[in-house]
């Protein structure tokens, strides 16, 4: 295909000079050698990077060819009118605010059900976790009465025992 220049593939595209060099310098476009010695940009890398170019500027831009001679100046009376900077600004602006409504309103759905998969989760634990163990009950004051007993009558029961032991040892 043609080789073009930078200037030239910038007015058939559509495209200001400096995408053109940002994407050579990263690389998504390769300048070619022209038969003179010249660097240029081949319309196939244009035509794979870029797209077609529009059809509003390729009838006022000559058609490709092998030779690079320089284009003529397009008739203002065959250009249809472009939109001012402003309109497109505010269609930018109208078009980022329905993307930015869109993302937060994905935001809160996704949230929503972050929020309920996490509380099915939280269910879902509960369900599985074994019941506590019964504590056993504190010792009422029956039982420790109990107790007391219990050591009275150990305490009595030794006693007699040691009564009988001291009184066979005083015996003659």
């Amino acid at each position: 295909m043609a080789i073009l220049s930078v200037s030239e593939a910038s007015r058939r595209w559509r495209l200001g000079r400096s995408n053109l060099y940002r994407a050579i310098n990263s690389g998504r476009l390769s300048l070619s050698a022209r038969p003179d010695g010249t660097k240029g940009l081949d319309t196939s890398e244009l035509v794979r990077v870029f797209g077609e170019p529009s059809h509003r500027t390729t009838a006022n831009v000559p058609p490709m060819s092998g030779d690079d001679s320089p284009a003529s100046e397009p008739d203002d009376r065959e250009q249809p009118r472009t939109p001012s900077p402003v309109n497109l600004l505010q269609a930018q602006v109208d078009q980022l605010s329905a993307q930015l409504e869109q993302a937060n309103e994905r935001e809160a759905r996704l949230l929503a059900m972050l929020e309920g998969e996490q509380q099915t989760r939280r269910d879902l634990e509960t369900r599985l976790l074994p019941a506590p163990a019964p504590r056993p009950a504190p010792p009422g004051k029956g039982r420790l009465w109990a107790l007391v007993i219990l050591l009275l009558a150990t305490l009595a029961l030794a006693g007699w025992h040691w009564r009988d032991a001291v009184m066979a040892a005083l015996a003659p």
